[in-house]
């Protein structure tokens, strides 16, 4: 009985992780280009897919030997990665080094750009601010496994060091 018992407690431990929030969202523009990003205090860097970067600027991607994992074990192919000033609303969030990832995957803001550029977010009320500035998010429940419409996991394990990245290739 005392088998049976660990594992019902561990099935149970499994499903209270499961069970998620939501995920913060914001329409931020690089480059020219609208997109819907996550707004991830977990994620140790922030990511774009390649189809965000219009042709033209596309030669601003600078190549990296950087790998990333999903949180399902699966790798993330890479392109390099990207420097340059995100807009949500008013804020500016300047020098943001994003990773060019596939297509299919979510763009992610994460603590390196949101440190950097002082922004401090408001969940209960749905606002990031920077300085006096304020804006507006939304919020998206994720779906099974916590995609967004189906989307890969967007969750990321850094295999290289990143600091190092942003020293070398900016």
């Amino acid at each position: 009985a005392g088998c049976f018992d660990s594992a019902q407690n561990a099935r149970g431990l499994v499903a209270t992780i499961r069970h998620v929030g939501p995920k913060l969202l914001a329409t931020g523009l690089l480059y020219g280009q609208k997109f819907t990003l996550q707004i991830d205090t977990g994620a140790q860097c922030s990511l774009i897919p390649e189809k965000y970067i219009s042709p033209e600027f596309r030669s601003l991607i600078t190549p990296a030997n950087i790998v990333l994992q999903g949180y399902e074990g699966s790798g993330i192919k890479t392109f390099g990665a990207i420097k340059g000033d995100l807009q949500i609303g008013k804020i500016m969030l300047k020098n943001c080094i994003f990773i060019v990832v596939e297509n299919h995957l979510t763009p992610i803001l994460g603590t390196h750009e949101l440190e950097e550029n002082e922004i401090v977010i408001d969940t209960k009320n749905r606002k990031i601010a920077q300085n006096n500035l304020v804006e507006d998010i939304c919020t998206a429940q994720g779906g099974k496994n916590g995609n967004i419409k189906n989307r890969r996991p967007i969750g990321i394990f850094q295999k290289s060091d990143f600091q190092a990245l942003c020293d070398t290739c900016f």
